[in-house]
């Protein structure tokens, strides 16, 4: 009994201080390197799908977050990036790989083209899963052979389909999933609602599905892809890359309303309508 709870406390304290450190890597840059857009091969894979996957036709992009001292027994984190044009180097996603590595996790942050592309449909749960199956072998990247996993919103959903499979499984040890959807119609009702002032998501998904709604406006399709980079660069923390791609997310959208005043009006309506966005 008295080993028990002396495996116990450890394993307490251990998380506790797994906790501590994860707290402090938030505000201090305290983990120990990370190697940008390390280039993982992989075999097998049409080099078409390849190109729509991961933007490449013979390898995956990792950003590698690694701990100040590696601890092989411990699974890697993968992130899986939100649906932006930032993707992989989001600052979202680069302050939590960084607070993971400061707690001493190996993170692995992949690129995944069709979420940075704001594209969401089957290729996502695709992406993801090829890239879970190719790092979780690579002894350097995931010593221990098992993955953990952080997503929220949209790519948790994709994410949970993703590693649906029993050989997804057998690697997988834990989840930090947040805003996870998984009622397709609770996610309409909610993005389309009036009370709901999220444009972003909801441009998200008028982009994601607009061959299914408007075949023939291709113009209203570049439209609503520069307002979601306007929306996305809005929320990132401001330095002078983020800046340049805002104005020019921003001169984009603009030029294009003037230019396109049919397709103007019809996104005008898709804002600020919600009888409309709602038929």
């Amino acid at each position: 009994m008295w080993n028990c709870g002396s495996m116990g406390i450890r394993v307490g304290l251990d998380s506790a201080l797994c906790a501590v450190r994860f707290l402090v890597g938030i505000g201090y840059d305290s983990y120990g390197s990370c190697v940008e857009e390390y280039e993982e091969n992989v075999r097998g894979i049409e080099s078409e799908n390849m190109m729509n996957l991961f933007g490449d036709l013979y390898t995956i992009r990792v950003c590698v977050y690694m701990p100040k001292s590696v601890d092989k027994s411990r699974p890697s984190i993968l992130i899986v990036h939100g649906v932006c044009a930032s993707g992989m180097h989001d600052n979202r996603i680069v302050q939590l790989a960084k607070s993971f590595a400061s707690a001493g996790f190996i993170v692995l942050v992949p690129r995944l083209l069709p979420f940075e592309q704001c594209v969401i449909d089957e290729t996502c749960i695709q992406a993801i899963s090829i890239s879970t199956q190719v790092l979780s072998r690579n002894e350097k990247l995931c010593p221990s052979g098992r993955l953990s996993y952080s997503a929220a919103c949209i790519s948790a959903g994709m994410l949970l389909m993703a590693l649906s499979s029993s050989e997804s499984q057998q690697f997988s040890r834990a989840f930090l999933l947040i805003g996870c959807y998984a009622n397709v119609n609770t996610v309409f009702d909610y993005a389309m609602s009036p009370e709901q002032f999220d444009n972003y998501g909801r441009n998200v998904l008028f982009y994601s599905y607009r061959h299914l709604i408007w075949k023939d406006r291709p113009h209203l399709s570049l439209i609503l892809k520069a307002a979601i980079d306007v929306n996305h660069y809005e929320s990132q923390n401001i330095s002078p890359s983020i800046e340049n791609s805002l104005q020019n997310s921003r001169d984009r959208l603009n030029s294009l309303l003037s230019e396109y005043k049919v397709d103007a009006k019809i996104y005008w309506m898709l804002d600020n309508d919600s009888e409309y966005r709602m038929q």
